[in-house]
């Protein structure tokens, strides 16, 4: 009898645990589903309190990706260093974290640019205040010399306006009284030609670093006749007649779900797109892995990756050309699970029409 009762226990413990698992596992599901509805709130809670419970890889992993959509990537960086400790050869938290890392060293770059160029303004702000200093002090040189050369004229007026028997008084020594004035004179002219020439090498200074710009503008204009260029989120191989677009990490994480790294990707070529001339021909072609369904999937994320392009180009959509998979081989073998993971993206081929 206690070993029927026993026996009853260790099924009823049993049935627990499956159906503790299974209420786990619909949490995952429910909070998937409120993440790519937008709801990331709710989404939060839920993996907070089913880590509360039972952490594992998946919550982690899933709750990282959710806070670097929503621009906290310290929390993010943390918890994908929690899911490492419970599945160490993660590919995607792998990836995550390095993405983290090139755009923590970018927002550095960036800063030093930013400080560079306000550097360079303040340097010209200040040539500049310099050089209106200096017309000033000119002008109030000028006024000074047109008084100087006034009291002389009026001088001379005086002189020649007295009677004839003026010139049986004593002479005075008119150099003598006028000489102060004249050293004076040459003493300003001389500090005149100095500020002169001091606003002279400004002049130069400014035109050296005008002409300068002008070619760094000309180099990007020149650079500007490339399609595509290539960058940290893509790479681009271009021929005579086209560019093909290379991705450097998966864009689907499953089914139809952007991983974080696709949606960037896309919306950077998007804007790239944007820019280029009309008179090419954009072909999109889906590809999956060999669990996945093929024909249906990579219609689907081609489909998808064409809407993120026409959204941030301005191209209509229905410019994009969808090509389906068909028979053409996936990208990568279907050996192993990280391979596979390899296969969810898409291939982008810009044509020359």
């Amino acid at each position: 009898m206690d070993d029927k009762i026993a026996e009853i226990y260790a099924e009823l413990e049993l049935l627990i645990d499956q159906q503790k698992n299974f209420l786990l596992d619909e949490a995952i599901v429910k909070a998937t589903n409120l993440a790519a509805s937008g709801d990331f709130t709710k989404s939060k809670e839920i993996l907070e309190n089913r880590i509360d419970s039972s952490p594992d890889h998946d919550s982690y992993d899933l709750l990282a990706r959710i806070e670097a959509q929503s621009g906290n990537l310290d929390l993010a960086e943390k918890h994908w260093h929690k899911a490492l400790s419970y599945q160490s050869n993660c590919p995607d938290c792998i990836s995550a974290l390095a993405r983290i890392q090139k755009i923590k060293k970018s927002s550095v770059r960036k800063d030093n640019s930013r400080l560079f160029y306000l550097s360079t303004l303040l340097v010209l702000f200040c040539m500049l205040i310099l050089s209106i200093y200096l017309l000033i002090n000119q002008n109030s040189f000028l006024k000074n010399l047109s008084s100087d050369i006034q009291d002389i004229q009026q001088y001379n007026l005086a002189q020649n306006a007295e009677p004839q028997s003026y010139q049986e008084l004593p002479i005075v020594d008119i150099e003598s009284i006028i000489q102060p004035d004249i050293d004076n004179l040459s003493n300003e002219l001389i500090e005149l030609d100095k500020k002169i020439e001091i606003i002279n090498n400004n002049q130069v200074d400014t035109l050296n670093i005008v002409q300068e710009l002008q070619l760094q503008a000309s180099d990007s204009d020149q650079n500007s006749e490339v399609i595509i260029d290539s960058n940290k989120l893509f790479i681009v191989k271009d021929d005579k007649e086209s560019s093909v677009i290379e991705f450097k990490a998966p864009l689907f994480l499953f089914e139809g779900i952007l991983t974080e790294y696709g949606f960037d990707a896309l919306k950077e070529l998007g804007n790239q797109l944007a820019k280029i001339p009309e008179g090419y021909e954009v072909i999109i072609t889906g590809y999956s892995d060999n669990l996945e369904d093929k024909e249906r999937l990579s219609v689907e994320r081609a489909k998808i990756a064409a809407t993120v392009l026409s959204e941030y180009s301005r191209i209509p959509i229905e410019n994009f050309r969808i090509r389906p998979v068909g028979s053409l081989p996936s990208l990568f073998p279907n050996d192993t699970n990280e391979n596979r993971y390899l296969n969810r993206t898409v291939s982008i081929k810009i044509n020359r029409k």
